[in-house]
């Protein structure tokens, strides 16, 4: 109805939407002002239409039927909508659901659904459990046997036992019995006794629970070769010596020791006849050959001058190869006029230095006057910090009077001139030391050299200066040293005794580091060209790889079965290290060293090389019979050494031959 003024009416009010019930349903048109009731149907067209859809039911969306006729990659496609972003990105059930699969093939009890459960054939029909559905992890116990007629308290009589039968029953094993019982018979229940066993076998019982639970051990089914690291083809790691390519053939005894040219053409040799022969590698010719009156122990050759520093019994002699009128001559003079090591060198070549403004006359007017002493390694010049840094060395020598100085070389080693000497060819200085010479080593300078004097219960460290004629004791203590090595580029000092490496600081003159290499004898060591590193080996077949900025323990240890090591060795400049062994084999290893801080080495086993063992009757030819200690004579490799330059290695063995590997 139309109000007095003739207008519409407006919508409801609040009062009228409570009274009509339909009032939700309800539209109101603004231009004719009349109210419009929606049934169902319209709300649903409503509703379909609110959605994007058709407003009628039944009408096809999505044009299903003409897709073959419209594909979406036509050039005119009936439907151009764009692919829904759900399509590409992975939906999370799915990837729940592969983790869920993925936890079940590593446990190993993922069922395919598609394959359906083989039910079992056989099954226990008194149980009303199914025996086979056990937990995972547990093994059902065993399956009692039903009991039979004879366990019944009234058997019949086939089963009892006669008085021959119960009389073999009692003499028979447990094991060999039918029954473990004897069957008995009673008229009524009542007289059954007592279970005579039932606490017997309820202890066994329970010990069987306590001590063997039955737990499924799972078995893993992995492949023995997936244990083993990857390692490299050895032939990506190549060079290395691989064949035995010359024999030198010439001591009549053990050879002992070798000692490489530090060009690469020449080595030394000494052995247990005493001799020390300097041969030509290319030709495998011996050019020289020194008699000692012993056996020679150790040699060394200078890695500056042509001078081998050779150890037999108790004198240190220096030795010159005279491969050269211009080598001896430099020999010579370094020893006999005692003059610096720099001054020979320019006597010698002093012209091409004074073409470069570098003549003796500048050298004498910067205070290198004739009798000036040369650069000496910081032992002698640097006074220690402390006295607790001090306890293994001697006074500095600086602070001795003239006096102290003679009376502390006359204690320690005598040097004795080529005058004094037995003319022998070649010989051109003797130290003579108080104990036998076991090892010598030289400084990466070729002025200073260390020599390791030792009896059966002490030994004494000796550092030599070839310029000045001067020894020095480094070590106020006495300890039984097996060898010691100098560091390549700093002044720092390796000891190896019995059991522990001591690593001294030259300019500090104290103990910076201990190694433990859990070896009862040492008996080789060798220091990496880089001095970074440190290779030890030991009587009680081990080996052990030390860094020197690491820990006090091996970063490695290689322990062989049963194979003694008498020589491990680094080359000078490939990443090789290799070990002599008492079985006559010699294991190269690849040893890279890596650059960064963080870096592990990389060790690896290349080679094996093998060189043939003496028989028995060798053997015992070299026992002294008349020795009131019966000593069994050393076999196997004694001493290997690296070619400086090249990947070759040369080996010293028992059956007096060294052999060159290529």
């Amino acid at each position: 109805p139309e109000d007095q003024e003739g207008e519409p009416p407006g919508p409801m009010s609040e009062i009228e939407k409570v009274v009509n019930p339909n009032w939700r349903r309800t539209v109101h048109d603004e231009e004719t002002g009349e109210e419009h009731v929606l049934d169902d149907k319209m709300l649903d067209t409503l509703f379909r239409i609110q959605k994007g859809k058709a407003g009628q039911r039944g009408f096809n969306d999505d044009y299903s039927e003409l897709d073959g006729l419209f594909p979406h990659n036509s050039l005119h496609p009936l439907i151009s909508k764009p692919e829904p972003k759900s399509r590409f990105i992975p939906s999370k059930w799915e990837h729940k659901e592969i983790v869920r699969i993925a936890r079940a093939i590593r446990r190993g009890d993922y069922v395919d659904p598609k394959i359906k459960k083989e039910e079992p054939e056989v099954y226990h029909m008194w149980d009303d459990t199914d025996v086979f559905s056990t937990r995972s992890g547990r093994i059902p116990p065993p399956i009692v046997k039903l009991p039979g007629h004879a366990e019944s308290y009234n058997p019949p009589a086939e089963y009892l036992f006669t008085e021959e039968e119960e009389s073999e029953w009692k003499e028979s094993h447990p094991e060999d019995r039918k029954y473990e019982f004897i069957p008995r018979k009673y008229n009524t229940l009542r007289e059954v006794p007592a279970y005579a066993d039932f606490m017997k076998e309820a202890y066994q019982r329970c010990l069987d629970l306590y001590m063997f639970p039955r737990v499924q051990v799972r078995k893993l089914k992995i492949n023995p070769e997936d244990l083993l690291p990857k390692l490299p083809n050895p032939r990506e790691l190549m060079p290395f010596p691989t064949r035995l390519s010359r024999v030198f053939n010439g001591h009549t005894g053990h050879v002992l020791c070798l000692a490489m040219d530090p060009a690469g053409q020449y080595f030394a040799s000494g052995s247990a006849d005493g001799t020390v022969r300097v041969w030509d590698i290319q030709t495998g010719r011996c050019l020289r050959c020194i008699q000692f009156p012993r056996s020679v122990e150790c040699i060394a050759w200078n890695p500056k001058h042509p001078i081998l520093a050779v150890g037999a019994e108790k004198n240190l002699y220096l030795v010159t190869p005279a491969l050269s009128p211009a080598a001896a001559l430099a020999a010579r003079m370094l020893l006999t006029t005692h003059a610096p090591i720099d001054r020979v060198h320019r006597t010698l070549l002093g012209e091409a230095r004074r073409a470069q403004g570098q003549g003796e006359g500048e050298g004498e007017s910067q205070g290198q006057g004739e009798g000036e002493e040369p650069e000496r390694l910081a032992l002698d010049e640097n006074e220690p910090e402390s006295e607790s840094e001090e306890e293994d060395f001697v006074a500095n020598p600086t602070e001795m009077t003239p006096a102290e100085v003679a009376t502390q070389r006359a204690s320690i080693v005598e040097w004795e001139p080529a005058a004094k000497v037995p003319r022998r060819e070649g010989i051109l200085m003797t130290i003579h030391h108080k104990r036998l010479v076991k090892d010598v080593a030289w400084h990466s300078q070729g002025d200073y050299f260390s020599s390791v004097a030792s009896d059966p219960s002490t030994s004494t460290v000796v550092i030599h200066q070839l310029s000045r004629q001067h020894s020095q004791l480094p070590f106020r203590r006495h300890l039984f040293v097996h060898c010691t090595k100098f560091h390549p580029t700093k002044p720092i000092f390796f000891v190896a005794t019995r059991r522990h490496i001591q690593i001294y600081n030259l300019v500090k003159q104290a103990r910076i580091k201990k190694c433990l290499p859990s070896a009862k004898w040492i008996s080789s060591m060798d220091v990496h060209p880089s001095g970074d590193h440190i290779l030890l080996g030991s009587l009680d077949c081990r080996l052990s790889w030390f860094e020197l900025d690491g820990r006090d323990t091996p970063f490695k240890t290689l322990r062989y079965p049963s194979l003694a090591i008498r020589h491990v060795c680094y080359h000078q400049t490939h990443p090789l290290f290799a070990t002599g062994a008492e079985d006559g084999s010699v294991h190269v290893f690849h040893g890279s060293v890596s650059d960064e801080v963080l870096g592990n080495p990389l060790i690896l086993p290349v080679k094996i090389l093998r060189t043939p063992l003496p028989s028995q009757a060798q053997i015992q030819a070299e026992i002294d019979p008349e020795a009131e200690i019966p000593r069994v004579a050393n076999v196997g490799v004694r001493v290997c050494q690296f070619h400086p330059k090249q990947p070759w290695i040369f080996t010293g063995s028992f059956d007096r031959t060294i052999r060159l590997f290529t």
